[in-house]
């Protein structure tokens, strides 16, 4: 808010425009926001933004200069288009908003997660926050569940949400973001520096995780190999209920490390070596954020959750099998 720019704004009020849903008559209250003018009432302005009741706490000045249309003026820094997007939230339009029935943009969460930070609207940002948390979550099978993911936010992207995280602290969406990246193509990551889509600062860290989960993958493999050769042990035998089939199947995975549920495997090998190649996935999914220069990642995702009420999430111990992608 600019309070001394009102005198200079209400000297051109011919080129105000009234907003063509937001100006009520019985309104008490005008914000100004560009040319538009919004006559609201001040009661819901105060009700739902500590930063509106706090400057009506102020008395204000009655000199016909700082008023329009009879009521006193508030001059907003904003864009028409955000205080537009402020009263819906304000007022009951917004209300689906808070809905999981809806997915919403990235823009439209950006544009919450701005405006609740700026006017205090704690139940705005917070819905902000939670569609980012389960859009790049912690716990690896909710981060495999794309279908929740876009459920949540329909055309989220990691160079958009990695950017996000910076400006307001949300380091918790951080490694799930930068892993996404890490799958891309080196050209696509400098390509995206140099039109300024991220930092270079950023691409930095996601060119040592990418190397470090490369690492970490060999290493997972050759172990996942290395279980497979001992495929004679006494847990295989004592699961697998066609061994002849099974036999083979497995010394092709071995020089290929490559299986899916269409291999012919019967279903309790696939359960067993499924339970194994998850678990490596879990433990590389744990270091994630040391690998992305957040090691604090798990305790900040823990904090985040207790402050956003949301059990959602479930934390889970690093063994707990998990879904495959």
């Amino acid at each position: 808010m600019d309070p001394q720019s009102i005198h200079s704004t209400l000297n051109a009020s011919e080129s105000l425009k009234p907003h063509p849903e937001y100006y009520f008559p019985d309104g008490n209250i005008v914000l100004l926001a560009g040319s538009s003018a919004f006559r609201v009432h001040s009661f819901i302005l105060a009700r739902r933004s500590d930063l509106f009741r706090d400057l009506f706490d102020i008395p204000q000045p009655q000199d016909d200069e700082y008023s329009y249309d009879g009521c006193t003026v508030v001059h907003l820094s904003d864009s028409a288009k955000e205080i537009d997007f402020l009263l819906f939230m304000m007022y009951d339009g917004g209300r689906s908003y808070f809905s999981a029935a809806y997915s919403l943009s990235f823009a439209q969460v950006a544009m919450m997660l701005h405006l609740g930070t700026k006017y205090q609207m704690e139940d705005v940002r917070e819905e902000a926050i939670s569609r980012l948390w389960r859009c790049y979550p912690s716990h690896l099978p909710h981060f495999d569940n794309e279908v929740t993911r876009r459920d949540s936010i329909y055309d989220a992207h990691p160079f958009d949400a990695i950017r996000l995280a910076h400006r307001f602290g949300l380091d918790f969406i951080l490694p799930p973001a930068y892993y996404l990246c890490t799958r891309m193509g080196l050209d696509t990551m400098v390509k995206a520096a140099r039109k300024g889509w991220w930092n270079f600062d950023d691409l930095r860290i996601c060119m040592k995780a990418r190397k470090k989960l490369r690492t970490a993958e060999i290493a997972a493999n050759r172990s996942f190999a290395s279980y497979l050769e001992s495929w004679s042990n006494i847990a295989w035998q004592t699961v697998c209920i066609n061994p002849t089939v099974c036999n083979d199947t497995m010394r092709l995975c071995i020089n290929i490390l490559k299986w899916s549920s269409r291999a012919p495997l019967c279903y309790s090998c696939i359960a067993l070596f499924g339970h194994v190649h998850d678990v490596q996935r879990s433990k590389i999914w744990s270091e994630l954020g040391q690998y992305c220069n957040v090691p604090n990642w798990s305790s900040t995702s823990i904090i985040r959750r207790c402050a956003l009420g949301d059990s959602r999430e479930t934390i889970v111990s690093n063994d707990t099998p998990l879904s495959r992608r």
